[in-house]
């Protein structure tokens, strides 16, 4: 009797953990929460659902479910459009469709599918999603436009979040990505004015030109430390974003990349950084002292012109970093002072451009 009951327990204890293995994922972990939907529809040879959605055959490989069309693409399906006028303000696509006795998973969202869908509030992207399609030229984003879009849940398994899918959303006020992602596109949130935090996850490596560019609600970014390279032009005209403290991973600030961010106070630059790309702290009014790491190789043409408050400038690089054209502004080579290795002093001074900092100093 005892031996029956031991078993039991020890199958109650099995059981009572592979239920705690499926619970969702902690939303405060890394990178937010995570997209939950994994929904299901079996379509019945009648055409009524198994959920009682309304659906709508096209042709044999496009339907309308819910009012979103889908079309079959070899095993797999692909959101390709929508109702405009039934479509609900708040929208959750399936994952998986059961149709003519298969079942397919929703894989794609295509390009420029919600363009300017003024109706979309929400959308919850089904987990099963693993891309959603660049805008071509000629073309627009997913979600580009889609001004009163409010809340957008990713899918778990997302490492791209393509050219232009949500440029223009002015009413997305919050985004959580998942913590597959790894890129994030050109103009992937340009002017998404509603912006006001963003914690981006750990497995991000690249954030591509003109990412964020005109985010003026943006007070605060969170840098991963996985990433190497901030693109062109990826926060210019930032104009809330008050300081910056760049992961020790990061190699490259693409040129204009801060451009006219003119509230930026502070920055901590990583000791990996090797390029500042031209115009890169162009017209960053606020900043009143700025420090480089030893690693430092190149400063581009006017990376720091028009920084009028700019008075303070430590280089702790050995051998003078290579400096392009008019990198600083004349208020800061007439009135600051420029601190290097002692035993560079002279060759800063000899140098065809640091040499123009009136006052160098020795730390």
């Amino acid at each position: 009797m005892k031996n029956v009951i031991k078993i039991l327990a020890s199958l109650l204890f099995i059981s009572l953990n592979s239920c705690s293995s499926d619970e969702p994922k902690n939303p405060e972990s890394p990178g937010g929460s995570i997209s939950e939907n994994n929904s299901s529809v079996i379509i019945k040879a009648d055409g009524t659902t198994s959920t009682g959605v309304v659906f709508s055959p096209i042709d044999n490989t496009s339907f309308f479910l819910d009012f979103i069309k889908y079309e079959i693409v070899d095993s797999h399906l692909e959101i390709i459009g929508y109702d405009p006028i039934e479509l609900a303000e708040h929208v959750r696509p399936y994952a998986s469709v059961t149709y003519q006795g298969v079942t397919y998973q929703t894989r794609v969202i295509r390009r420029a599918v919600f363009y300017n869908c003024n109706r979309l509030k929400s959308i919850e992207i089904p987990n099963t999603v693993i891309s959603i399609e660049k805008a071509a030229t000629g073309s627009y984003g997913a979600f580009e436009g889609c001004t009163n879009l409010t809340s957008v849940k990713l899918p778990e398994y997302l490492e791209t979040i393509g050219w232009s899918t949500f440029c223009g959303c002015t009413s997305l006020t919050s985004i959580s990505f998942p913590e597959s992602l790894k890129t994030i596109d050109s103009w992937a949130f340009s002017g998404c004015t509603g912006l006001t935090s963003i914690s981006l996850p750990e497995s991000l490596k690249t954030i591509g030109e003109s990412a964020f560019y005109g985010c003026t609600g943006l007070t605060s970014i969170s840098f991963p430390e996985s990433l190497e390279t901030i693109g062109e032009d990826a926060f210019r005209d930032c104009t809330g974003l008050t300081s910056i403290s760049f992961p020790e991973s990061l190699e490259i600030i693409g040129e204009s990349a801060f451009y006219d961010c003119t509230s930026l106070t502070s920055i901590s630059f990583p000791e990996s950084l090797e390029i500042i790309g031209s115009y890169a702290f162009r017209g960053c009014t606020g900043l009143t002292s700025i420090s480089f790491p030893e690693s430092l190789e190149i400063i581009g043409s006017y990376a720091f012109r028009g920084c009028t408050g700019l008075t303070l400038v430590t280089c702790n690089a050995i051998v003078p970093p290579i400096v392009e054209n008019l990198s600083f502004d004349n208020y800061t080579l007439n009135h600051g002072t420029l601190y290097v290795p002692s035993v560079s002093i002279q060759k800063y001074q000899n140098d065809p451009w640091w040499r123009y900092f009136q006052n160098i100093q020795g730390i």
